[in-house]
């Protein structure tokens, strides 16, 4: 009775889903080298002219973030007030601007791209490349199709005056054949984040479920062959599910920790297996206390912090600790910091681990802890896929019910990475089972490749076979 249970639900979920099984397959061979198309916003920075010289600025009321900043040729003072309202004001008159107008927009597309534009359009609503709710506050939104061979595409926001999109040919074709059907972004359906997101963890859990029940049948047979001493291993004839049996045997787990890697990278560990915060939520929360920032603690002129680092693109008003700091981003998309005391050197070097832990102790709590340099990366803390995550990094290991590691950038106290319990089973279940993304094996890229397209190629096989036993069923054979 309980085979025949495992029979049916493996027999009607193969009938459903097989198809989806080889298009997830199939697209994931394009994923391994194209994903969705995304802004290169490291790129964009080199656009910008440095600060350079301005006037005094306007500096009086209560501010919870304030930043100095260029587009291209023309310098900004972006302020948010006590109350969350954001406020652009243009040098040198520094008025507040409601936005950018479409010559502003246009003049930041050929910069991008010089060979200019062939057509325009401006764009109140998402598109197949823009199809998530957080670009709703960039409308108006202006599409430039631009004149390179690349066929490139450029999303300009009117209200920021940045690049939030971009994309060539090659990348939007790739993601028709890859990111697309691989994570069903049907526009419609991407752009109600709950129903999009039910709907691929119900598919990836019934597909989990299918996989379960096949290898438990395939295990099933293959044991009682082998009692029965026969001579061979498989107890099926006819072809496909000939098959379909030996390709589940070799490929059947790691078909099933594929779909169900796949899952978990929507789902939350329950706290019951570890205790901790989990995945990032899919939406940010804009709850978060505002805090006015003390600018009377700022001593130092952010003019002389230009004057002293001139190739400065951005400069940042922050407290870290207690302390003023300005946060400079040079044109070359480093970062570093410049003490706001007047009474303190310019440049500030490196954080202290003293330092480092006044400024996380609301973290730490009462807790033992340790602080150590790290000079590489762990199973935690990887690289992205450039590899240029900063390194070395301050670890403070917490001994707190969660296990809280938190990684700390020496040069700018910033934190770069944090993993409790939770998140570090659900970076296994995720990000392992789906990329093998060990740090053995990211500096190994030719072995790694080897490995999933192997993997890969089995995969697909399986599921091959459960489209044509669909098909049979199908034609009534």
């Amino acid at each position: 009775m309980m085979k025949k249970s495992f029979q049916n639900l493996h027999r009607y979920l193969g009938l459903l889903l097989s198809v989806m099984f080889v298009v997830w397959f199939l697209s994931g061979f394009v994923m391994m080298f194209h994903s969705f198309p995304r802004p290169l916003k490291s790129e964009y920075l080199k656009l910008n002219q440095p600060i350079g010289h301005f006037d005094s600025l306007p500096l009086g009321g209560s501010t919870t973030a304030l930043s100095l900043e260029t587009r291209l040729e023309r310098l900004y003072l972006r302020r948010v007030d006590g109350e969350g309202k954001e406020q652009l004001l243009a040098y040198p008159s520094w008025q507040p601007i409601s936005g950018f107008s479409e010559a502003e927009c246009r003049q930041l597309a050929l910069a991008r791209c010089p060979e200019g534009v062939d057509s325009v359009q401006k764009l109140t609503q998402f598109d197949m490349w823009i199809p998530w709710e957080r670009y709703a506050e960039y409308f108006p939104i202006y599409k430039y199709r631009m004149g390179d061979d690349a066929q490139t595409e450029l999303y300009v926001s009117s209200v920021t005056g940045e690049i939030v999109q971009e994309s060539t040919h090659v990348k939007r074709l790739a993601a028709w054949f890859g990111a697309i059907p691989h994570w069903v972004y049907i526009k419609q359906l991407r752009l109600n984040a709950g129903l999009w997101k039910n709907t691929v963890i119900v598919l990836s859990a019934l597909g989990s479920l299918m996989c379960l029940a096949g290898i438990i049948l395939g295990l099933h047979y293959f044991i009682r062959m082998r009692r029965r001493k026969s001579t061979g291993f498989n107890p099926y004839k006819k072809f496909w599910m000939k098959w379909h049996y030996a390709l589940g045997l070799f490929f059947g787990l790691i078909t099933f920790t594929y779909v169900f890697s796949g899952m978990m990278s929507l789902c939350s560990v329950p706290q019951f297996v570890a205790p901790g915060s989990g995945r990032r939520p899919m939406v940010k929360s804009k709850d978060k206390e505002k805090v006015c920032l003390p600018l009377e603690s700022f001593s130092r002129p952010v003019d002389s912090v230009v004057a002293h680092f001139p190739d400065a693109i951005k400069i940042e008003w922050t407290i870290i600790g207690s302390e003023p700091f300005y946060r400079v981003t040079q044109d070359d998309g480093s970062v570093v910091m410049a003490q706001g005391d007047s009474s303190k050197t310019v440049r500030k070097l490196f954080f202290e681990p003293s330092e480092v832990e006044k400024i996380f102790a609301k973290e730490i709590g009462r807790h033992p802890h340790q602080i150590v340099l790290q000079g590489d990366y762990d199973n935690y803390y990887r690289p992205n896929s450039k590899g240029d995550k900063v390194l070395p990094v301050y670890r403070i290991d917490i001994d707190n019910p969660q296990h809280t590691a938190i990684y700390v950038d020496p040069a700018t106290a910033g934190k770069v990475g944090e993993f409790t319990s939770n998140s570090r089973v659900h970076r296994w279940v995720y990000q392992f089972l789906h990329a093998f993304d060990t740090p053995w094996l990211l500096s190994h890229p030719t072995i790694r490749l080897f490995l999933e397209l192997f993997l890969m190629v089995g995969g697909t096989l399986l599921s091959v076979t459960a489209l044509g036993l669909t098909w049979k069923r199908i034609l009534g054979k």
